[in-house]
């Protein structure tokens, strides 16, 4: 079967209505979803439109929205999927110095420790062939260094969720690995896996 994954959202619930209405097969949304910010509701979706969080979100105010919110990590199935795809959300704010706690940015935007370890065993488990996250492993950023360490160096911290990432690939290689949070569409062969990156309120359509 068939499930499309779609990037960031930022607010923008009309377009991404449109989107999953146009594309009328089950989807998931990779993290900035724009919940938890002033004047912003996630607006009614069918259960086959599924949700985690990025960095800027509140991951503790998606409880309200258990039709679609899947997780903050995990194992999804869809209805029909072979096997279950690997999600995990969160990631880091190189800005968080210029914006405001519990305004615009939450101090638990990347998972915790304890967080990381139990997604770690369910990876371990699953060993998944699909993966979506809103952050990339850092190693594959890092190896992209030179295309983007005068335009955007501020981007190659080295923090807990993008390690976490890459310590990921060495104890499993997936197929695919779908990321949103870098607004672009791109792709990546990295360590044997085909990387895909989804602009914002773009989409990748895989197999599951």
């Amino acid at each position: 079967m068939k499930l499309a994954i779609i990037g960031d959202i930022h607010g923008n619930f009309n377009q991404y209505k449109n989107i999953c209405a146009i594309l009328d097969m089950p989807t998931i949304a990779l993290g900035d979803i724009g919940i938890g910010f002033p004047n912003i509701n996630f607006p009614k979706m069918p259960c086959k439109d599924k949700i985690f969080p990025g960095n800027h979100d509140d991951r503790r105010a998606f409880v309200r929205y258990q039709d679609n919110y899947v997780g903050d990590y995990g194992a999804y199935q869809p209805d029909g999927a072979i096997k279950p795809i690997f999600f995990l959300g969160g990631g880091f704010s190189p800005d968080f110095k210029s914006r405001t706690h519990g305004f615009d940015f939450w101090d638990y935007e990347q998972l915790s420790l304890r967080e990381l370890e139990h997604a770690q065993h369910i990876y371990e488990t699953l060993k998944p062939d699909v993966v979506v996250t809103h952050e990339r492993p850092f190693g594959l950023t890092e190896s992209l260094l030179e295309e983007f360490r005068n335009s955007r160096p501020y981007l190659f911290y080295r923090e807990r969720t993008t390690v976490f990432l890459e310590r990921l690939l060495d104890i499993h290689i997936p197929k695919v690995w779908v990321y949103g949070h870098w607004h672009e569409n791109r792709h990546d062969t990295y360590r044997g896996c085909e990387f895909y990156c989804v602009e914002q309120l773009g989409y990748k359509i895989i197999e599951v």
